[in-house]
């Protein structure tokens, strides 16, 4: 099954390069213009797409919720300190514009999804602690834009449920493999997930990133991620729960690069390149004589063996010749041709 994830002018899945997705989340820290830093980093790398985040905290949770240990102070706390205005978000959206790269962002209430379709933003990413949010992913498939889910924190019995709810609703999405450790181990990442859910779903599939390196989102390429979704900070060294788990500019560049790589290594063709040949011409073998072989003379193991170049006899059809005759006097090491061959 060919699929593919429409997102504005551009296409993810099957014939189509991997769309890469700079994660900037709140890691400008509330700061606009270290927001226009990431945009700017993001486009030099060759990302496809910077991604933010709009929170409505008295909207998407309760005053007081527990966090994990990654939080150094409230959850609620770090929001409000992070938080970008909508005038901010338009100019942000429009400096993307200005780049080259898609501006995206995930809503994490139904205001927040509102606010974004207004904006005119062109697809949904949904974040993994939405992915079992039924009522608001019905809310988000309100606004009829593509819907990018990522599945971390979930079984899956749990993605199949979510996964029934999204094809109720009619709207295009993708699905994004992901596991929310910050980091994670790597024993937990399982990246043969990405085949699975292919198999099991057959929509366009991505691999969401939170491990403080590029390896396991290089990996995922090379199993048939269509959609990389990666952190990204410009420097690791500041305060704020996403820093210590995302990248830096020039590994961003890294990352980038080696998908583009990987792509062009991925395909399953097997055959003899144009460039292989003239290493193909010394590497095979022939069969030769080992020693002087006289007119008449048999082919025996005793006179004829294999050796490079490959550029007679192939070392295959040694058996062919063996037991035949001279056609002519043949010096040792020697190139047998079938006109040597009685």
């Amino acid at each position: 099954m060919t699929a593919t994830l429409q997102i504005g002018a551009k296409t993810a899945g099957d014939g189509h390069p991997t769309y890469v997705i700079a994660e900037a989340c709140v890691n400008h820290n509330g700061d606009f213009y270290t927001a226009i830093a990431l945009i700017d980093e993001a486009a030099a790398a060759g990302a496809d797409a910077v991604k933010f985040q709009l929170h409505y905290p008295h909207h998407e949770m309760l005053p007081v919720v527990p966090t994990s240990e990654n939080f150094a102070k409230p959850l609620g706390e770090i929001l409000r300190d992070t938080h970008l205005t909508e005038d901010q978000h338009v100019a942000l959206m429009r400096h993307c514009e200005e780049r080259g790269v898609q501006y995206l962002c995930t809503a994490y209430c139904r205001e927040a999804a509102d606010t974004l379709a207004s904006l005119g933003m062109e697809m949904f990413k949904i974040g993994s602690g939405e992915t079992m949010n039924h009522p608001l992913l019905r809310w988000i498939a309100r606004h009829n834009r593509p819907m990018l889910v990522a599945t971390g924190m979930t079984d899956l019995d749990e993605v199949d449920a979510t996964v029934a709810v999204l094809r109720e609703t009619g709207v295009q999405f993708g699905l994004m493999h992901c596991t929310s450790e910050y980091p994670p181990v790597y024993e937990d990442i399982n990246l043969g997930m990405v085949g699975e859910y292919q198999r099991r779903y057959g929509v366009v599939v991505g691999h969401s990133d939170h491990s403080p390196d590029i390896n396991t989102a290089l990996a995922s390429v090379a199993l048939g991620a269509h959609i990389v979704e990666k952190h990204f900070t410009l420097t690791r060294d500041q305060p704020g729960p996403d820093h210590p788990v995302s990248i830096e500019p020039a590994e961003l560049r890294e990352l980038v690069r080696g998908i583009r790589i990987i792509e062009q290594a991925r395909g399953s063709e097997k055959a003899v390149f144009e460039l292989e040949r003239p290493i193909r011409a010394w590497a095979h073998h022939s069969v030769v004589t080992l020693k002087p072989i006289a007119a008449g003379e048999a082919f025996t193991l005793e006179n004829t063996w294999v050796k490079r170049p490959g550029i007679g006899i192939p070392a295959r059809e040694l058996e062919r010749v063996l037991g035949q005759h001279a056609a002519r006097d043949l010096p040792a090491d020697a190139l047998v041709a079938d006109g040597d061959i009685a």
